[in-house]
Order: C-alpha cells, then sequence, then structure tokens
C-alpha cells in the first residue's frame, strides 16, 4: 500500500528529523504532509503544555498560601 520512501518521509516528518531528501510530489502526498507536520507539531506543544504545567503545579504546592 505504502511505498518505503513513504514511510521513511513521514517518519522524519513526524520526528521533525525533516531530512528533506524525500518529498511529496502529488497534491493528495502534500496535504497528507502538511496534516504529518502539524500533527508532528501538536504533539511537541502538548508535550511541552503538560510539562510546564506540571512544573507551574509542582511550584504552587511549594509557595506557602
Amino acid at each position: 500500500m505504502f511505498s518505503g520512501d513513504a514511510l521513511w518521509w513521514a517518519t522524519t516528518t513526524v520526528t521533525t528529523v525533516g531530512y528533506g531528501d524525500h518529498f511529496p510530489t502529488t497534491s493528495e502526498g502534500r496535504i497528507v504532509g502538511v496534516g504529518l507536520m502539524l500533527a508532528g507539531i501538536a504533539l511537541v506543544g502538548t508535550v511541552t503544555a503538560a510539562l510546564a504545567s506540571w512544573f507551574v503545579e509542582q511550584q504552587s504546592k511549594e509557595v506557602p498560601k
């Protein structure tokens, strides 16, 4: 169903490595690519927000009210 090049490109895109040696050339591939890029950015943002929230929660427990 998917070629090895497509899987390699999707993996490097989602992991934000993005070597640039492979890229989609069809409209459908580019649409999927944009979705993968947004998903990668959303994943990194979610993890960062969760860590920031945890740090703020830990700090608020230490500060007397």
